[in-house]
């Protein structure tokens, strides 16, 4: 239904006020008579009018003289006109409708320079559009310091960051905003992050950069996990801080040590204590960890990374105890992805204590103390193909290649030459073998030649293949003259179906070629380094038809 506007003085030169769907002016006498009488279904449910067109409440009636910016105009209603509320404050509640029309804010160019929207504590609409002139909802000037609803979705403040409480308006301050937890940290509400008190000690370790623990004492646990910035003050007090501020930090841990050691910035601050702490603390921290459970905690995502920490802190005799905790279930924990990690820190470290010993000379405690992962070799060596192109299990092998004695080092090679070239075409086992080549001696190397040229044509299927051309090249790399020699003969030869030599074969291919360059640079001097070199200048011009052997063969 379409408006009729009736002026009394015919001046066009009015206040200014415009909708989604009508533009009209008004001078200080003006008035408009509508032609709608029935209220929209908005109203009539209490939204607010969906359309001023078709609508006999919206601006049903004018205040005298024009609003001033931000200042509330009377509620409007079916029953007459209301007084207007004094600047700042909220208009008398009305029954039928809580919305209420307010003066229109400044043209759009002007906005930016009176601070619009720019100010933190902005307030939030409860619809989304029309808000000015209370179409969809009222706006609130910034300096009405409530709002009479709850705002729909989150609130930010400037930083991007989510408030803490949904019907927090914009009277807090943005230093009591606390930054959106994440899905990892639901003990929050458990241990009330939200509360007012743990909010106020989170600002005010953020204001103040000389605070230390003994100025939030009660709620350092909540401050530990409430967001990055506190997760560094608190590290940085125990780093810094006395031995009472140490001791009080640990005090409030293991009071909430469940809630710590499953959140991330949580279980940062346990490790603190084993790079910072006393020795006295690191056993009580210890104690608290074999009472939750070292299985449990190394197979749990965050646990497992406080007992990773523990285990490059604590002392040989204290890592002996930890290490005999995982007898028995070693496969469990190597097919884990928090689990393995663990394992792979226990051989390093064990190694680590057993080469000191070895170095001062002590070598029956070198070899007792090696002894004691002895069941951890014993189990990858048992199931060497299977956990070799596993994805975790790949990363035990290779520690034990790494870091063991020669003896178990040995085992773990010879285990793994005994295999056959599949464990080169995978994903996860090439780098297994890689690391038997890098680490093994030359009779592993030759072992491991043997296996891969065993057939006709073998090396040229392997350099084609994505994983099996890395332990080629490897063994160009690490190999001995004898064994790059026997290698390049391989290549040299005349390929079967083709009639061509399999060298110029393998420079065109798209992964082989990268075999042939390392061939190239590793080739001994002498008569098969020039027998390459001349097969590739003589089909230099195919060779720069291909997009890739011409990086082989072009002239520097």
């Amino acid at each position: 239904m379409n408006q009729v506007y009736k002026m009394n003085d015919g001046n066009p030169q009015g206040d200014v006020f415009r909708s989604s769907t009508s533009e009209w002016y008004r001078d200080s006498q003006g008035e408009k008579e509508m032609a709608a009488s029935v209220p929209c279904e908005g109203c009539r449910n209490g939204y607010g009018c969906y359309n001023e067109e078709q609508c006999s409440n919206f601006y049903a009636s004018y205040p005298p003289s024009p609003t001033p910016y931000g200042q509330p105009m009377m509620p409007y209603s079916n029953n007459g006109m209301a007084d207007p509320a004094p600047y700042g404050q909220m208009p008398p509640p009305v029954n039928h409708n809580p919305y209420y029309v307010y003066a229109a804010p400044p043209p759009h160019h002007q906005q930016q320079f009176m601070g619009h929207r720019a100010h933190p504590a902005q307030p939030f609409y409860y619809g989304q559009s029309h808000a000015y002139n209370g179409h969809n909802g009222p706006y609130y000037h910034p300096s009405m310091k409530a709002a009479p609803y709850r705002h729909q979705g989150p609130r930010r403040n400037s930083k991007g960051y989510r408030a803490s409480n949904e019907y927090t308006n914009g009277a807090y301050e943005e230093s009591l905003l606390s930054p959106d937890v994440g899905s990892d940290s639901s003990s929050l509400t458990f241990c009330g992050i939200f509360s007012e008190d743990v909010r106020r000690a989170v600002s005010f370790v953020k204001r103040n950069h000389s605070a230390t623990l003994f100025q939030i004492e009660g709620y350092i646990a909540q401050v530990a996990i409430a967001d990055d910035a506190t997760r560094r003050f608190i590290q940085e007090r125990l780093k810094v801080g006395s031995e009472n501020e140490q001791r009080l930090g640990l005090t409030a841990a293991l009071a909430s040590f469940q809630m710590l050691i499953n959140d991330e910035k949580g279980s940062s601050m346990l490790q603190d204590f084993f790079i910072y702490g006393t020795q006295d603390m690191k056993d009580e921290l210890m104690a608290a960890l074999y009472e939750e459970g070292i299985l449990e905690l190394s197979i749990n995502i965050h646990g497992c990374r406080v007992v990773q920490k523990a285990i490059r802190n604590i002392d040989q005799k204290e890592l002996s105890k930890l290490v005999a905790q995982f007898q028995g279930h070693v496969l469990t924990m190597i097919h884990d992805s928090s689990g393995n990690h663990v394992i792979q820190r226990c051989i390093q470290a064990q190694s680590s204590f057993a080469k000191e010993a070895e170095m001062a000379g002590d070598m029956e405690t070198a070899n007792e103390i090696m002894d004691q992962i002895q069941f951890m070799i014993t189990d990858v060596v048992e199931n060497i193909e299977t956990m070799s192109i596993h994805r975790y299990g790949c990363r035990v092998v290779q520690r034990s290649i790494e870091f063991c004695t020669e003896k178990q080092r040995n085992a773990v090679l010879e285990a793994i030459t005994a295999c056959n070239e599949s464990i080169a075409e995978d994903l996860y086992g090439n780098y297994v073998v890689q690391q038997a080549i890098m680490t093994g001696t030359d009779m592993h190397r030759e072992q491991i030649l043997n296996t891969l040229m065993s057939k006709r044509g073998n090396i040229f299927r392997l350099s084609k293949q994505k994983y099996a051309s890395n332990v080629v090249e490897k063994i160009m790399q690490y190999g001995t003259i004898e064994q790059r020699t026997l290698l390049l003969k391989e290549i040299l030869k005349v390929h079967e179906r083709t009639g061509l030599c399999t060298v110029i074969l393998m420079a065109q291919d798209p992964i082989a070629n990268y075999v042939v360059k390392k061939a190239i640079e590793t080739a001994p001097e002498g008569e098969i380094k020039q027998e390459l070199l001349e097969i590739l200048n003589r089909n230099r011009d195919e060779l720069l038809k291909s997009p890739y052997a011409k990086y082989i063969v072009r002239t520097p």
